[in-house]
């Protein structure tokens, strides 16, 4: 059986030996056929029971959201209901309050209109009768008889009864007999003259009155008709006013149908008598005068007689008549503001006619019932009584009212009141909503903080160990203690926390430890090459950014492949297999692991350069793997963590430290496991052995990598990136890593530069960047420029300071969302590229140093900060305008362009071309200012240059910058060095009188030099010499920054430099072997330039330590050092020669 699982075994790799990235199903279920593979089998289903209990978990929680979410539903729904009625029902109730007021006022108002109209009329009645009782009366006094009565002062009477009631005309018309006409009409032929003129002159009208001595009436065509056969007359005897119906004295009325009905009706009565409507139509009413009116008829007897009498004998003699107008009843109602009361008179004659009452003031509307017939329920209704009226033509009152009157009572409180309710209900609900926000946010708090711990314990422990772990926690709480200690732990503020590190702690003696014993496992250590020297360079955001972004790609890999993660100790990156679930295929999985981490680093670092640096590239990873018995359990106490234990962890270590770059190194024991599972091509001996601390000397193997295996291997690469172009690379490999080296540095440069273009580009608004030229004018104006530029050394453009702008340039948007315009990017990247091709094959000074330069140069503006008050000043000066840091970084990419890596002093000597060209004076410096300078001035960088700056000043300005800041890397130009510390002394001088001058001021004690003196001279001219002179100690301090950084980066440049020096030697250019004085020679650099330029720049106590360390270092064991220095360029030399021969 034994013999048949490991024939199932060796077919299941074998199937998946051409690709690593397999998730080793079959050789799971391989181990899982195998009586070997029960307690995988056994785990395998702890861990499918704990996904259930997750499972169940996450069901359980999904149930109680929806449960949660369908009654927060239901409880808003009920709301919205709620508010809906309760809105409906107050706006309801509101609105009949409101129409139950509105008909009462109008019925109160109704009836107020019917009792004063009623008033009115009796009014009017009464002023006609007591004219009737006066005419009378004067009649008895005058022992005259009717018809031939003169009435005096008629016309004034009449006014003033016509005034009094409104009445359009007022007449006494005499009732003749047939026997009485002749002498009546003779009478008035005789008498008109003396009342007409008596009249005329009341009224002041000069109008002369013609009399129609005979009594007439009007008859067809308007002619005058003479009536001769009646037996009773009704001549108009008097007639107001006077002045406009005079012409109808001697009018026979009873021609008149409406007249004679009411004589009639009067006689019958012996009262006065109203008449239908007279002027009724439908034509277009124009005034007053054609509104509706009546004719009104008030007997005059012979005689009086007194009150309560009853005596009969009365005989009606005359009529006193009067054309009353119907509107004059409703004037003066109702109060001004109550408006739209219609007012239907209508009579039992089928006549009807209609008014609107405003306040005191009446409008005729028209004839027939022209009320808002929405309100014909609401009428109010009573019979005209102060008027005797004809028996036929009975007339009665209907008030409405209308919509301006309804309107006049509609309010805003139905809507303000349901407002207010709605209001209630919604704020209710609001509060209820951020009520359940806030404890929904709480949730998702507590949720997500458990799912973090969970995380988090996830992450510290295994599945297994973390149920057993919970498992021990529910016992113990289930314990004596009940529920109250419970309680106690779900109480504190931190319960997770509690649980994890509390519990292990406070009751580790109570429970038995969690811990285990694994036979048979494996176990990873790894560590990046060169990471800590890398990291001292880079700040502590770009450090993390690698770590995270490799060590996450491992640990894909190893969910993956199903290897434990069991802890990253800083760069270092430990994993095992076969714990804490038992598997027999542990080292052949955990090799696999390696492997792929291997492969995916170094795709990884190629990657990260263009980000986080060229040199990334330079890093690598070494792998040590041990197979053997390790314990492995949580180590209960605060910060408790499932660790490891064992002889096979600290052999696993060995190998790991033991081990080289790009490799895997794997033990006796781990090979044999390999060996176990037919993997032998997986590995080969390592020819030397080693001797592990503790361990003694040790037999170890190399693991065999992708493309690195013998041709009759049975692995093919079938990944990108070969590791074996890096552990062994062909000439063919060595031309394309230098060029992938070399792009890498170019990208990161220009990526720096961009960065600092956006800043420029940042001080202006994206208007005004879209408004900028396509190119600047310095082409215009080239001539000019290159004439400047060109008609003298660079030497002579140095300045004893450069006046930096008194202006800061702040920033109007952020820098980071600038874009460039896509032709400035890749004219960017061309001129970069074009620099790193002019930089020449030489060991240090070259793109890659450059490059180095250009990151020191980012990483000091990024971290410079203001420590003392005496430096603000100039300090903001460098930073204010972005100008100066992005010439900075230019400065630094073309500072060594063009070197011939040989010193300034040796070109003079040989009395070198360029050496010539720039009279002995910082010869390699001017060199690559105006190699690199004429390239940026070319045609195909115009978009560039207006870029960097859109003024010709602007322009003039950079190219200060980068000229003085270029040739202060000529660090062996004594002349230089002692003026620039001349005038750093003199800035310091000035800063530090002001200082003293501001001290004695303020103890009172006298001194030659006034404060503002010596501040107005340190504020300015001193201000920008110490400006500058830190500019170029800054650019010198980034030239040997390697200098001030881990051991192995000094180490790194510092034998580059040597090579480069020692080439010089053996091509013969220098007469001295640099051997015999280097020891020394960087003794004394460190002692005289480096650690008084890191102290005098102001930079932050690392560089200093590093500065101080690593001479230390050298001291101790720099001749060794130079020794394989030597050793090394020896061997390449070799190896150069052998590979031509």
């Amino acid at each position: 059986m034994a013999s048949q699982s490991e024939e199932v075994l060796d077919i299941d790799y074998a199937d998946e030996e051409d690709d690593d990235n397999s998730t080793d199903d079959h050789s799971s279920s391989g181990v899982g056929s195998s009586s070997n593979a029960t307690p995988t089998s056994n785990n395998a289903n702890g861990n499918n029971s704990n996904g259930n209990d997750k499972q169940s978990s996450y069901q359980l929680a999904g149930t109680e959201t929806r449960q949660v979410f369908w009654s927060r539903t239901a409880f808003l729904l009920v709301l919205c209901v709620a508010t809906g009625a309760t809105a409906a029902a107050v706006y309801l109730l509101s609105r009949q309050d409101e129409q139950s007021s509105f008909e009462v006022r109008f019925n109160d108002f109704a009836n107020q209109i019917i009792e004063v109209s009623q008033i009115n009329a009796r009014d009017i009645f009464g002023v006609f009768e007591s004219m009737s009782l006066h005419i009378t009366t004067f009649t008895e006094s005058q022992d005259s008889e009717w018809p031939e009565v003169y009435v005096p002062g008629f016309e004034a009477q009449a006014q003033q009864a016509i005034a009094a009631t409104g009445s359009i005309t007022l007449g006494i018309t005499p009732l003749v007999t047939h026997a009485q006409k002749t002498s009546y009409e003779q009478y008035q032929v005789n008498n008109y003259e003396k009342w007409t003129r008596e009249s005329l002159e009341y009224a002041g009208s000069n109008r002369t009155i013609e009399l129609i001595p005979h009594v007439f009436s009007i008859g067809p065509n308007s002619t005058l008709v003479f009536p001769d056969d009646l037996e009773l007359y009704a001549p108009a005897a008097y007639v107001a006013p006077i002045h406009t119906i005079g012409g109808l004295i001697n009018f026979e009325s009873f021609s008149l149908t409406y007249f004679r009905r009411v004589y009639e009706e009067m006689a019958s009565s012996r009262t006065a008598v109203l008449s239908e409507i007279i002027n009724l139509n439908t034509e277009e009413v124009e005034d007053e005068s054609d509104w509706p009116r009546s004719f009104m008829a008030a007997p005059i007897f012979d005689k009086t007689v007194g009150p309560g009498s009853t005596d009969k004998t009365q005989t009606i003699v005359a009529v006193l008549t009067a054309q009353i107008p119907w509107h004059n009843y409703f004037l003066n109602l109702i109060p001004e503001g109550i408006d739209g009361i219609y007012l239907v008179v209508r009579n039992t004659c089928d006549q009807a006619f209609t008014f609107l009452i405003e306040g005191p003031d009446v409008i005729y509307v028209g004839p027939g019932e022209l009320h808002d017939r929405s309100f014909e329920e609401l009428e109010v209704s009573a019979q005209f009584t102060s008027f005797k009226s004809l028996e036929e033509c009975v007339y009665n009152f209907h008030l409405y009212p209308s919509q301006a009157f309804r309107n006049s009572y509609k309010t805003t409180e139905p809507i303000m009141n349901t407002v207010v309710v709605t209001a209630v209900f919604i704020l209710t609900a609001i509060f209820f909503l951020v009520y359940d926000q806030l404890v929904e946010r709480r949730q998702t708090k507590v949720l997500t903080s458990a799912q973090k711990s969970h995380a988090i314990v996830s992450s510290l422990f295994p599945d297994n160990v973390r149920a057993r772990m919970m498992n021990n926690e529910s016992e113990h709480h289930h314990g004596k203690h009940g529920k109250l200690d419970g309680f106690r732990m779900s109480s504190t503020k931190d319960s997770n926390n509690n649980k994890l590190h509390s519990s292990t702690s406070t009751r580790s003696r109570k429970s038995s430890p969690i811990a285990d014993f694994f036979p048979n496992c494996s176990v990873l250590f790894s560590d990046v090459v060169g990471f800590t020297a890398w990291s001292s360079t880079r700040e502590p955001a770009e450090v993390f950014t690698l770590l995270e972004t490799v060590y996450n790609a491992f640990d894909k890999i190893a969910v993956r492949l199903k290897i434990f993660k069991v802890e990253t100790i800083g760069d270092c990156y430990v994993a095992a297999c076969g714990l804490p679930e038992s598997r027999d295929d542990h080292a052949v999985l955990l090799f696999r692991f390696a492997r792929q981490c291997l492969t995916k680093m170094n795709a990884l670092v190629h990657k990260l350069a263009n980000t986080l640096g060229p040199d990334t590239a330079e890093l690598s990873m070494r792998f040590g793997i041990h197979s053997g018995p390790v314990t492995a359990g949580v180590l209960r106490g605060e910060k408790s963590r499932f660790q490891l234990f064992g002889d096979t962890v600290n052999t696993a270590a060995r190998m790991e430290s033991s081990g080289a770059p790009n490799r895997i190194h794997l033990s006796q024991d781990t090979v044999n496991e390999l060996s176990r599972f037919g993997k032998q091509h997986w590995f080969r001996p390592r020819e030397d052995t080693v001797t592990p601390k503790g361990k003694g000397e040790m037999k170890t193997y190399w693991g065999v990598l992708k493309g690195e295996a013998s041709t009759d291997s049975p692995l093919v690469s079938n990944e990108s990136d070969s590791i074996s172009d890096v552990l062994e690379p062909t000439p063919m490999n060595k031309v394309a890593q230098k060029e992938q080296d070399l792009d890498n540095h170019v990208k990161w440069t220009a990526k720096a530069l961009e960065q600092g273009l956006k800043k420029i580009l940042a001080t202006i608004s994206a208007d005004e960047q879209q408004q900028q030229p396509s190119s600047m004018r310095p082409d215009d104006a080239s001539n000019e420029l290159m004439a400047h530029f060109f008609t003298g050394q660079c030497v002579d453009e140095v300045k004893e300071y450069i006046e930096f702008p008194t202006e800061p340039r702040p920033f109007v948007r952020d820098p980071r969302m600038v874009k460039l315009d896509p032709v400035v990017k890749k004219q960017l990247y061309n001129f970069v590229r074009t620099v790193a091709r002019m930089y020449r094959n030489v060991a240090y000074h070259s793109f890659a140093h450059a490059s180095h330069v250009v990151q020191a140069v980012q990483t000091q503006f990024a971290r410079r900060m203001v420590t003392d008050s005496t430096d603000s000043q100039w300090c903001q000066q460098l930073t204010a305008d972005p100008m100066v840091p992005f010439a900075c970084l230019f400065a630094a990419l073309i500072h060594d362009v063009d070197h011939l890596g040989v010193s300034n002093f040796v070109l003079i000597r040989q009395k070198h071309t360029i050496a010539t060209t720039y009279n002995n004076k910082s010869v390699a410096e001017q060199n690559s200012i105006d190699v690199a300078w004429n390239l940026l001035m070319e045609s195909e960088f115009a978009e560039l240059r207006s870029c960097i700056a859109d003024t010709t000043e602007r322009f003039l300005y950079f190219r200060q910058l980068v000229v003085q800041i270029v040739l202060a890397t000529d660090v062996m130009d004594r002349e230089s060095n002692q003026q620039r510390m001349r005038r750093w002394e003199m800035a310091t001088t000035a800063i530090a009188a002001a200082s003293a001058a501001s001290d004695a001021e303020s103890a009172g004690t006298p001194t030659t030099t006034t404060v503002s003196e010596a501040t107005d001279a340190s504020s300015s001219n001193h201000a920008n010499l110490r400006a500058t002179v830190a500019l170029e100690y800054m650019i010198q301090t980034c030239d040997v920054i390697h200098t001030m950084q881990h051991w192995q980066t000094y180490i790194k440049w510092n034998e580059r430099l040597f090579r480069e020096c020692y080439k010089s030697y053996h091509d013969g250019n220098v007469e001295t072997d640099p051997c015999k004085g280097w020891y020394e020679g960087e003794l004394q650099f460190f002692d005289k330039f480096v650690i008084p330029l890191a102290e005098r720049s102001s930079l932050s106590d690392e560089y200093i330590h590093f500065a101080h360390a690593n001479r230390k270092e050298w001291e101790l064991r720099g001749r060794e050092v130079l020794q394989g220095y030597l050793m090394t360029y020896i061997a390449d030399k070799s190896s150069e020669g052998e590979s031509s021969v």
